[in-house]
């Protein structure tokens, strides 16, 4: 699938962190199961990609809306817009700059938005994930007085993603991160977040500008 950076969807507080060292698998159904209780959210979100060497690569700001089954409204404002929109049947990504939009259908691409496939089938987390275990080799979940935090690795060491974490306040989902392959981190922080609130579904229908290149990897 044809995807730029900005399009790879995705907590250090000084505070006192008690480590609870729990069943790995009953974790893990836990994280699906508040996952799996978000039939629609609403969100701004801060995107941040560092490489190896630590240098930022990208930073991105803007909006994210989802609801299930399948539907999407990614747009970045800054530093340039960008807009990925799904209906469920098919995906369009939207840049601005090119003028051009790319037609993709959801089925077979839904695969490679690997955050939005753990929130649309949060089952698949405990299928290809593992918590990462602590100095004795214990799975653990952070638990801090506001919400847990979960960090996981890939269980096939051929995943494109090789570490994924999730931070919550409470059940509300507040930042997410990857490691890929290459070992860039992508950090996207949430802010503002609305929950299971029906979003009309004009909002994941898109309308073809005129003048712009159509590129159709269906």
């Amino acid at each position: 699938m044809y995807m730029s950076s900005a399009s790879k969807l995705f907590v250090f507080a000084s505070v006192s962190l008690a480590t609870t060292v729990v069943h790995a698998g009953s974790t893990l159904k836990d994280l699906e199961s508040t996952l799996g209780s978000y039939k629609s959210l609403e969100s701004n979100f801060s995107q941040t990609t560092i490489g190896t060497d630590a240098n930022v690569l990208q930073t991105l700001t803007g909006v994210i809306k989802m609801q299930k089954p399948g539907q999407l409204r990614w747009a970045a404002e800054d530093p340039f817009p960008q807009l990925i929109v799904s209906d469920g049947k098919t995906i369009w990504q939207y840049d601005e700059d090119l003028e051009q939009v790319v037609i993709q259908d959801y089925q077979k691409q839904i695969e490679t938005l690997n955050f939005l496939q753990l929130l649309e089938k949060p089952t698949l987390i405990s299928a290809q994930f593992v918590l990462v275990p602590d100095a004795n080799d214990k799975a653990t979940v952070t638990n801090t007085e506001n919400g847990n935090s979960y960090r996981l690795a890939a269980a096939d060491p051929a995943s494109p993603i090789k570490k994924v974490s999730f931070t919550f306040s409470g059940d509300t989902l507040t930042s997410a991160s990857f490691t890929d392959s290459l070992k860039q981190v992508t950090h996207i922080a949430f802010t503002n977040m609305t929950l299971n609130k029906p979003i009309d579904k004009t909002e994941f229908k898109f309308e073809i500008p005129d003048g712009v290149d159509v590129i159709h990897q269906q």
